[in-house]
């Protein structure tokens, strides 16, 4: 039994002088199974989000001072805001969202004093660019589709 003992004491010995102290270090596995995670999970669909005034940069441009409120309505359509409180103000504002988190924002504001434009100012005027070019004003059926899908269906046409 003593030898038992000994022999057990000296294998220690020889096993612990071996190692070079170091600290078994166990990976870390919570960036390898969050990853794993991400690659088996369902996507979850995203889709842009359209808010506010349709502009077409073609038409805006034509916008100058001294334009009368019928020439501008008739050029780039009704404001966004019309204010009670400030009758000779108009207000064009876009926000879009996209389906990647970008946010893309412009407001344009238009001062009127006798019927015509005095002041025009643009915050963001990039973004209004960037929107056309990226087709968020487009909808999905042209309006003359629309309209001769409308015509050629005679679903309302019951008399």
């Amino acid at each position: 039994m003593l030898m038992k003992k000994i022999l057990l004491i000296i294998s220690f010995l020889i096993i612990s002088s071996c190692s070079n102290n170091e600290i078994i270090r166990i990976p870390d596995l919570s960036e390898s199974i969050s990853s794993f995670a991400q690659t088996i999970s369902p996507k979850v669909f995203k889709t842009d989000i359209n808010q506010g005034s349709v502009l077409r940069t073609k038409n805006f441009e034509q916008v100058k001072q001294g334009m009368t409120k019928e020439q501008v309505l008739n050029l780039i359509g009704s404001p966004s805001v019309t204010d009670i409180f400030h009758k000779n103000q108009w207000e064009y504002i876009h926000n879009s969202t996209l389906a990647n988190g970008e946010i893309l924002f412009f407001r344009i504001s238009l001062k009127f004093a006798e019927d015509k434009i005095t002041e025009i100012s643009i915050i963001n005027p990039e973004n209004i660019k960037i929107v056309e070019e990226k087709n968020l004003l487009d909808s999905p059926i042209p309006n003359s589709e629309m309209t001769n899908a409308i015509d050629d269906n005679p679903w309302y046409k019951f008399w």
